[in-house]
């Protein structure tokens, strides 16, 4: 016969010595649960248990004289939310993978992933092009003792979720800058004269400049400090 059960309750039957037996708890994801556990202890040696979590179900066979006990552990489950942040503002689409699957989000779309079993998930972000730069992950806990991990030169979140918790991660990207150097002289008109400068600029380095020559330098990251300096021009 069906019973119902809350936390901490029993109910016990009398088993039939040979006769073959089946529990079987009715899907509690409704109830914002997940079976996690199914374990079975009894008075007798070799009594065998035939667990499938999945099923959550639980078959054994009556013995004589057999004292079985088994409980079955229900974990209060949590949700998990994605959030893209890009600065400027932008309506590219950024690819995600992992163990929540694959989903591409805009600036300012969420991902909310609801009746997540408690345990660890790895969300990466794709490689967003050489020209936007994964600034920072941002990973929301509430204080839970064990908090999510953002790698971000793997631009991946191991999302950690507590039972009942919800984890918001925010990816946030922005867009590299673009810095134009340029070189002028006074009077204008000497258009021979290599003049020398060096840098920490990425991908330029050394370079040398003549009367109304410029350098572009792309994939410069926000927030980062350079330097620039031209040699001394001074003759000898």
């Amino acid at each position: 016969p069906d019973v119902t059960l809350d936390d901490g309750d029993s109910v016990t039957r009398e088993l039939a010595p040979g006769a073959g037996y089946t529990v079987v708890e009715d899907d509690p994801a409704a109830l914002g649960y997940a079976l996690t556990d199914v374990s079975c202890m009894d008075n007798q040696a070799g009594t065998s248990y035939q667990v499938n979590l999945a099923n959550r179900q639980v078959d054994f066979t009556g013995a004589p004289g057999l004292v079985a006990s088994c409980t079955f552990t229900n974990t209060l489950l949590g949700s998990i939310v994605i959030t893209k942040v890009t600065q400027p503002s932008s309506s590219e689409s950024f690819g995600f993978t992992g163990d929540l699957g694959a989903f591409s989000l805009k600036d300012g779309e969420s991902r909310r992933i609801e009746n997540v079993v408690p345990g660890s998930y790895s969300v990466t972000e794709y490689w967003p092009g050489s020209d936007v730069l994964l600034s920072s992950i941002r990973c929301d806990d509430g204080g839970s003792a064990t908090p999510s991990v953002a790698i971000l030169d793997r631009r991946t979140a191991t999302v950690n979720v507590d039972p009942g918790e919800t984890v918001s991660c925010t990816f946030d990207n922005v867009e590299k800058d673009t810095v134009i150097i340029r070189k002028g002289t006074r009077p204008a008109g000497d258009s021979q004269t290599d003049f020398a400068f060096s840098s920490n600029l990425p991908g330029a380095g050394a370079f040398t400049l003549k009367n109304g020559g410029l350098i572009s330098v792309t994939g410069v990251i926000p927030g980062q400090a350079y330097t620039v300096s031209e040699g001394d021009p001074t003759p000898g």
